[in-house]
């Protein structure tokens, strides 16, 4: 990368140099997409959690109202005489019942089939969240590598200029002297 060239006193502006510090720059800014890219899937992620709550307690209520609906026509059915049966086989109770037992089967069906699906969706996020967080480190890790010979270099240079100041200065006191 950029580098502070002992010997010359100056930042090292080599082809390589230059090069090295385009790929540096390049590589954070992968990394700053790739950030943005986890805080999306973490959203996603956090959404299709909320939507699978929500459908598991439609479907424990559509399974309740079922299990309501299934126990009613059983008693009816068990504690009915053949005769008594068909005369309320059309009863406004039974046919309620009945209704209920057909539409909230289906619904636990289809809630079933959603849940499956975001259960589907939401292993596929976490898996892409995983190997995002892999790539991610590993731009970090040479981030924090090239960060770290940035401040080397950083302080070899603020050194260097640091004794050319006093060097400078040591200088100007000895000419003042002299004049």
């Amino acid at each position: 990368g950029l580098t502070f060239d002992e010997v010359t006193g100056k930042v090292n502006l080599s082809r390589d140099a230059i090069l090295d510090f385009a790929k540096q720059s390049e590589e954070a800014m992968r990394a700053e997409r790739l950030s943005r890219y986890l805080s999306d899937l973490t959203d996603s992620q956090l959404d299709l959690g909320v939507q699978s709550a929500l459908t598991n307690r439609q479907l424990a209520d559509a399974n309740a109202r079922y299990e309501e609906a299934t126990k009613w026509i059983a008693d009816f059915t068990q504690n009915s005489t053949l005769g008594e049966y068909a005369l309320r086989l059309w009863n406004d109770e039974w046919q309620k019942y009945n209704s209920q037992m057909m539409s909230s089967a289906k619904e636990v069906r289809e809630l079933k089939k959603q849940q499956d699906e975001l259960q589907n969706s939401l292993e596929n996020v976490n898996e892409q969240i995983d190997n995002a967080k892999e790539v991610y480190n590993e731009y970090q890790k040479k981030l924090d590598e090239t960060a770290d010979a940035a401040t080397e270099s950083g302080k070899k240079a603020a050194s260097g200029f640091a004794e050319g100041s006093d060097s400078a200065s040591g200088e100007i006191e000895q000419a003042g002297k002299r004049v």
